[in-house]
Order: C-alpha cells, then structure tokens, then sequence
C-alpha cells in the first residue's frame, strides 16, 4: 500500500495474485463505505494476475483505515456467505438421505 504523495487522503494498493473477482469485491464495499469518496480498481493485463486498487476518502480517515474496514467487512460477508451455503448443503445431504 502506497499514500498518494499528490493528493490528499489518497492511497493505492497493488494486489498479486488475484483478479477481477477481488477487485469488484472491494471497489463495491468501499464505495458504500461512508468515509469514502471514490474508488476503483484496475487489471493491468488479462494475463497478469493482479488489481491496482486506489482508495480516496473524505478527509476523516485515512485510505489505508478505509482499506482496512472495507477488507474485514468483505471477510465477514464471505463468512456468512459460506456458513450459509455449509447449512444449505447439510439440508441437502439430509434431504437426500431420507
């Protein structure tokens, strides 16, 4: 993560190892997020496995506490996505069993 040394309340990360999946993930979790004031992401080459994410808040926080919130709040919505499907895929199994 790197602070935009040009503008203000700017910073930007570079993500290896993933894709468009993860960035539109994180581009729409900070831009509902109320301290933000714009975000965005790129894929530089389809072949590179990486995102250029760029975070510009409001002023209250800094684009790296931004960041921050905005990555543990996709983790907790990819937890009850998963303990969602967990339990839908045990009623399965049961229902199967029957």
């Amino acid at each position: 993560y790197k602070d935009d040394q040009k503008q203000r309340f700017t910073g930007a990360a570079l993500i290896q190892g993933q894709d468009h999946t993860l960035g539109n993930a994180l581009r729409h979790v900070l831009n509902r997020h109320p301290q933000t004031h714009l975000a965005g992401y790129t894929v530089p080459h389809p072949s590179e496995q990486s995102v250029n994410l760029r975070v510009q808040t409001k002023g209250a926080k800094s684009s790296r506490e931004v960041l921050a919130e905005a990555c543990g709040q996709l983790e907790e919505m990819c937890d009850v996505v998963a303990k969602k499907f967990e339990g839908a895929m045990e009623e399965h199994k049961s229902a199967m069993h029957e």
